[in-house]
């Protein structure tokens, strides 16, 4: 597996490279597009991490685990549930979650498994599907949980979801990781809040690539 990572010098440059243990094996030009080594190596503690991509978008699925889906007595859905995070909304490894201005409520934290798409795509088949991902990242999946069903007459989860800094991405990008082995685990303070396989069903991790 390589694992990719975005970090920025002291100087305020902002490259990439390959993390192994406690360096970043530099390249250059697209990381989705036949990255070329630079011969550079960079120690990792000379550098700070920065989320290891920089969406367009994050894509967030809904009701595509099955054990929540169980547990709350859902059935699976006939077409892929789904909301947008903004690209403003994304953070890296370290950097705060930051409180809306105004909102006092609980702020809700999810780690999810985010699947990184890149290459530009559009009505690709599900056999297809898989040669459209580049890796794989960890996810925290941030909400302002008041805000959420603040008017009853409508759901607010972009608005919810999108706030500055609630999309936690990083820190690396894994390629040629086995999903369905993978676990997810959230520590709050340390402590082990969330641990579950990943068990999302095929058709719901295909659409995220349509």
């Amino acid at each position: 597996m390589t694992q990719w990572a975005r970090f920025k010098s002291a100087d305020g440059r902002v490259g990439f490279g390959v993390l192994e243990e406690n360096r970043i094996l530099e390249y250059e030009g697209d990381v989705f597009d036949e990255p070329r080594p630079t011969g550079a190596t960079i120690p990792r503690d000379s550098v700070t991490l920065q989320s290891p991509c920089a969406p367009s978008k994050i894509v967030a699925l809904w009701n595509n685990f099955h054990a929540l889906a169980d547990k709350l007595g859902k059935q699976a859905p006939i077409h892929p549930l789904f909301l947008i995070k903004p690209a403003s909304s994304v953070a890296g490894p370290g950097d705060p979650i930051q409180r809306p201005a105004s909102y006092k409520g609980k702020i809700a934290y999810e780690g999810e498994l985010g699947i990184v798409i890149g290459r530009h795509c559009k009505d690709v088949p599900e056999s297809e599907a898989a040669d459209y991902i580049f890796g794989y990242t960890c996810v925290n999946d941030v909400t302002a949980a008041e805000v959420l069903n603040e008017d009853i007459s409508f759901a607010q989860w972009c608005r919810a979801k999108g706030y500055d800094s609630f999309g936690c991405l990083g820190p690396v990008i894994v390629s040629c990781l086995d999903w369905s082995q993978a676990r997810v685990i959230t520590r709050l303070d340390g402590l082990e809040r969330q641990n579950y396989a990943s068990r999302m069903d095929r058709r719901s991790r295909s659409a995220l690539m349509e």
